[in-house]
């Protein structure tokens, strides 16, 4: 079990250090070539993109209790099919709404490509949520690693040809994880396969307790994003777009360290909730001095 723990952590600590050497080069590099009024709008979508999950209350986060701990060929796949069915089409109902309804917003062209980023992301990142809560984590950071490299690369050809430009680097982030989708697809394909059920009152009973619990999640990451996220909405309702941007690229340089420790624990849910109760301790020792050595050594 400590074996599987260290390959999970690797995978995971290589794919989440690949995801944060990117987003470092992006928000230090970006900056000298594409002028204040154009990294300001990149920043606003990465603001409200942060936010995006109160759309489907959570979901992502729901799968990822619902299945965590069980192996990956345990899960009833037609179940988790059925739920992406549904959230499938109440994402294709309430997208246009959103965006009709955001049109005579000063930021509309943001808000257009953060909802049309949201329809990606959402089933990506159920996808990754999945596979992470089955132990497939090796999987989950294949796509992770993927769909960076390849933001990574249109970016670079972006500054490379001197086109940077917010429509480009939004259309190549949402690109990016559309491929990270078709392959996260491709991997469960006999999810994407699976039958969907039609016994609709078991459907919804069973999704309403994905979204119950995925919900608490959602709502604890939000109050920690609102600690900082009103400030900056503020900023960018009082001050405007370039004081935003240029408030944002500090705030983003000193958050970019949490996110990745957050994203190395998701790993350890799943593999912890498996172990019996007197093999806790020992996984704590070795846990503890992992992330020493690794965050601090």
């Amino acid at each position: 079990m400590i074996k599987k723990l260290f390959q999970n952590f690797s995978a995971a600590f290589v794919a989440n250090l690949i995801n944060l050497c990117v987003t470092v080069f992006v928000t230090l590099y970006i900056p000298r070539f594409s002028g204040v009024e154009v990294y300001s709008q990149w920043q606003l979508y990465l603001f409200y993109i942060a936010y995006l999950w109160i759309i489907v209350l959570g979901w992502p986060d729901g799968i990822y209790l619902f299945c965590g701990g069980k192996a990956y060929t345990d899960i009833e796949k037609s179940k988790i099919k059925t739920q992406f069915f549904v959230m499938t089409v109440y994402l294709a109902v309430v997208l246009p709404i959103l965006l009709i309804a955001s049109s005579g917003m000063p930021n509309a062209l943001v808000m257009a490509f953060v909802l049309l980023d949201t329809a990606v992301e959402v089933p990506r990142e159920a996808l990754i949520k999945l596979l992470q809560a089955t132990n497939r984590t090796a999987a989950s950071s294949v796509v992770i690693i993927v769909s960076r490299l390849l933001f990574f690369i249109a970016v670079e050809r972006c500054v490379a040809w001197g086109t940077v430009s917010f429509r480009f680097m939004a259309l190549a982030d949402i690109a990016t994880k559309a491929a990270g989708l078709l392959l996260a697809g491709l991997i469960c394909k006999d999810i994407i396969t699976a039958p969907i059920q039609h016994v609709w009152h078991n459907v919804f009973r069973e999704l309403g307790g994905t979204l119950f619990s995925g919900s608490k999640i959602m709502l604890g990451n939000l109050c920690a994003m609102f600690i900082v996220g009103i400030v900056r909405l503020a900023i960018q309702n009082q001050w405007g777009l370039i004081a935003f941007g240029k408030i944002s690229l500090t705030l983003s340089i000193s958050n970019l360290f949490n996110i990745f420790i957050s994203a190395l624990a998701l790993t350890l849910f799943p593999v912890l909730k498996t172990l019996r109760q007197k093999d806790l301790a020992r996984s704590y020792r070795f846990i503890e001095d992992i992330l020493v050595i690794t965050l601090f050594g």
